[in-house]
């Protein structure tokens, strides 16, 4: 992890990794008319496999005491959280080919946290197994979370499942060696479920406007940093106007010149890469 460390900490891109394209799943949607017995076996599973609680702790939507365990129909949510309306799971529980009567069970019979993650991502019922614990053995091999972490991030951002593992580790390894942000404050603030692009441009900007400092080893600054969620969980206006202070005209420019500066280091790394391989060709 440190030779990793000094790759983004460099501002250079990170070599991808031998992983294999992101594949969506092959396998045949729930046929329509299925029993109900079917529709509770699918909630079932994925209970297991996420470590959800038991099914003797459902509630009806709506009566839970716990904020975590059942999401109300309507509640305010971060900007850019990815949580969907009612009405949009629904729907795409519907065209990935569940029927009205499943989609009901289904809604009913899963606990709060996995109805959590249906309505942030509900194209996790058609993933194959295989993709989900790809993803999994990442957030602990890779990003070294524990697995009651792993847990906790799939269930606040369960869109991390369908994101390509290598921008995912990307992601990670800025936060935590660029932005000195460690695994707990990664999963208690949802970092992983903003774009790379979202997260490099509004870091970068208060970098060199001064505002945030990487954390030293001892995790000191001379600066007092924003909170993450000052500078992610806001829109782009409330982050110009209360964190960055600045104008958007400004934020523009800085986006525009930014972008180039990556346009002009990946043209750099391309012959460094080509003349690699050359080599490795004649070995």
């Amino acid at each position: 992890m440190a030779a990793l460390g000094r790759q983004v900490l460099g501002g250079r891109r990170l070599v991808p990794l031998s992983w294999a394209c992101w594949a969506r799943r092959t396998s045949h949607p729930p046929e329509r008319g299925r029993t109900k017995h079917s529709t509770a076996s699918l909630g079932g599973s994925l209970e297991e496999a996420f470590r959800a609680g038991p099914r003797n702790s459902v509630q009806p939507p709506g009566c839970s005491t716990n904020p975590v365990q059942c999401l109300p129909e309507k509640q305010s949510t971060p900007v850019e959280s990815g949580s969907l309306e009612p009405e949009k799971v629904i729907s795409s529980l519907l065209d990935m080919g569940f029927s009205d009567a499943q989609v009901k069970d289904l809604l009913s019979t899963l606990p709060g946290k996995l109805r959590r993650m249906l309505h942030g991502c509900p194209e996790v019922f058609t993933m194959r197994q295989q993709d989900i614990d790809d993803i999994v053995k990442l957030l602990k091999e890779k990003c070294l979370f524990t697995a009651q972490q792993v847990t906790e991030i799939l269930h606040r951002c369960p869109g991390v499942l369908q994101e390509d593992p290598n921008e995912l580790e990307y992601k990670f390894q800025y936060a935590y060696f660029r932005m000195g942000v460690k695994h707990l404050d990664i999963v208690r603030t949802d970092f992983l479920q903003y774009s790379v692009n979202k997260i490099k441009q509004r870091h970068s900007y208060l970098e060199r406007l001064g505002r945030y400092q990487t954390p030293d080893k001892k995790g000191q600054t001379q600066i007092t940093n924003p909170l993450l969620k000052d500078i992610l969980r806001v829109s782009e206006s409330e982050f110009l106007a209360k964190t960055a202070c600045s104008s958007a005209e400004e934020f523009e420019v800085f986006k525009k010149l930014l972008a180039r500066e990556e346009e002009e280091q990946e043209e750099e790394e391309e012959p460094e890469s080509s003349t690699s391989e050359d080599k490795e060709e004649q070995l």
